[in-house]
């Protein structure tokens, strides 16, 4: 019979790229669903990354950004110049918020942003409300909601529902149809 006589010290050196393996698998979570797959093996979410146009009533149209990570958080920005959304006064930079499915091709998402006068001081803050429909092949998506627009105290300035957005969802290789969001 032969004895093996198992060293210490490659022992613990196994255990640790073991342990580094297994410590970097979970740290970087699960991995993000592939674009190829389809709504009828997986069912489309939102995580990733949508450029749209959005539209606040009779103003003109402008584009956003917006980032939606697996657990329901959201982040994004908006192309508003020193005025703020055309027809509306101050400035929207960033927006956070969160966002759920609600069925199979529908989701909630909630959001608010700081609104800041054209010499950046603060003037209060505008909040999104909105239902999403998801295309079916889950690479567009058209919204509407409620936009509710308050002064730094809190107390409501306007609010309505007619804020709609039309979004595609951004690809590996760029921008979706040439660069601009569906709907233009």
């Amino acid at each position: 019979m032969v004895k093996h006589r198992i060293d210490r010290g490659a022992m613990l050196k196994g255990v640790g790229v073991a342990g580094a393996a297994t410590a970097l698998m979970a740290l970087h979570g699960p991995l993000p669903a592939h674009a190829a797959e389809t709504a009828e093996t997986d069912g489309w979410g939102l995580e990733g990354t949508w450029i749209a146009t959005a539209a606040l009533g009779p103003s003109a149209p402008f584009h956003t950004l917006s980032t939606y990570a697996g657990g329901g958080s959201l982040i994004g920005t908006a192309q508003t110049g020193p005025r703020g959304a055309p027809g509306r006064p101050g400035s929207i930079g960033s927006h956070h918020g969160t966002w759920a499915r609600t069925g199979e091709l529908t989701f909630q998402r909630n959001t608010v942003a700081f609104t800041f006068d054209p010499t950046g001081a603060p003037t209060g803050t505008h909040r999104v409300e909105q239902t999403i429909l998801m295309a079916a092949d889950g690479q567009s998506y058209s919204a509407d909601g409620t936009v509710t627009i308050a002064d730094v105290t809190g107390k409501v300035l306007h609010s309505s529902s007619t804020g709609t957005e039309h979004a595609r969802r951004m690809t590996l290789h760029g921008m979706p149809a040439a660069g601009r969001p569906s709907g233009q």
